[in-house]
């Protein structure tokens, strides 16, 4: 089977403390050629997974996911995750 279309999220942080609203999330799907059908924002994860049960091809669809990933270290940041943010 071909892939029709590609479709990549990139989930925002979850919403927390005193935020009344989510970060917004970024969408974007792409053909089976490479031509941009849509790309744009959601809010919130209602909002994504509605996005995404339109945009995907049934059956043929291929989505990337790019989350955040929260690691619960008592220690403290790791050398090389205060390189990352120090870059």
């Amino acid at each position: 089977m071909r892939i029709e279309r590609f479709i990549g999220i990139d989930l925002a942080w979850a919403q927390s403390g005193a935020r009344t609203q989510p970060n917004e999330t970024g969408v974007a799907a792409i053909d089976g050629h490479g031509v941009v059908i849509e790309c744009g924002w959601t809010c919130g994860i209602e909002e994504t997974m509605s996005w995404l049960a339109r945009t995907a091809v049934d059956g043929s669809t291929l989505a990337f996911v790019d989350a955040p990933l929260v690691v619960d270290n008592p220690a403290g940041q790791r050398p090389c995750e205060r390189e990352v943010g120090r870059r």
